[in-house]
């Protein structure tokens, strides 16, 4: 079994739904103690880098074609100690749409998310 298989079934058995904080184990670390947007895209609750507190890191949004905000639902989230992945649904056009998140915080202290629709 190979180095990568034994990490990927550590993070499965360390799946949680009641947690939402990341670091990447460096200076930057997104622990909000009292967030108030933990279901919505991007990271808006402070994080801390060196202790000092600041926010947004950075916020996404989808556009119709005509530059109106596409409304995400949110759904649920799932956080493992490595990233944290948040689904959302929308309606473009009556199509029914799932959005997929995957944020986490880098050791190079970038903060990222990769978006599936």
């Amino acid at each position: 079994m190979s180095k990568n298989m034994k990490k990927h079934k550590i993070l499965e058995l360390l799946k949680r739904t009641d947690k939402w904080y990341l670091g990447g184990g460096n200076r930057l670390l997104w622990a909000p103690e009292f967030p108030l947007f933990l279901d919505y895209p991007g990271f808006w609750d402070n994080a801390m880098y060196y202790n000092f507190p600041f926010q947004p890191l950075f916020t996404w949004t989808i556009l119709s074609d005509s530059g109106e905000e596409i409304k995400l639902k949110f759904i649920r989230r799932i956080w493992t100690p490595a990233e944290i992945v948040q689904e959302y649904k929308c309606s473009i056009n009556n199509i029914n749409m799932r959005v997929y998140e995957r944020k986490s915080l880098l050791p190079v202290d970038a903060a990222t998310s990769s978006i599936s629709i």
